[in-house]
């Protein structure tokens, strides 16, 4: 928890996810979408309780896939809603 924010991903006006100087990236999903990273083990809720935030751990440079896949799902959800726009 805590650490100072260094990164804020974006994708056009939303934004994807944001990275902190501590390895803790948080990434915000629609309630639908919210469950599911936290289900399958890729991330967990985050630890002050932001709603709909979820929060990935980089420990090790093995961590670095994990929290890509993350990005990459978000940016692919807003791609597909600023397509249906």
């Amino acid at each position: 928890m805590g650490g100072v924010e260094l990164t804020d991903y974006r994708f056009g006006g939303s934004q994807i996810g944001h990275a902190h100087d501590n390895g803790v990236v948080d990434f915000q999903f629609p309630k639908a979408l919210y469950d599911e990273p936290i289900r399958d083990g890729r991330a967990k809720p985050h630890p002050v309780g932001f709603a709909n935030v979820v929060s990935y751990y980089v420990r090790e440079p093995e961590d670095v896939p994990g929290a890509v896949k993350l990005v990459r799902m978000n940016y692919e959800r807003l791609r597909a809603h600023e397509s249906r726009g």
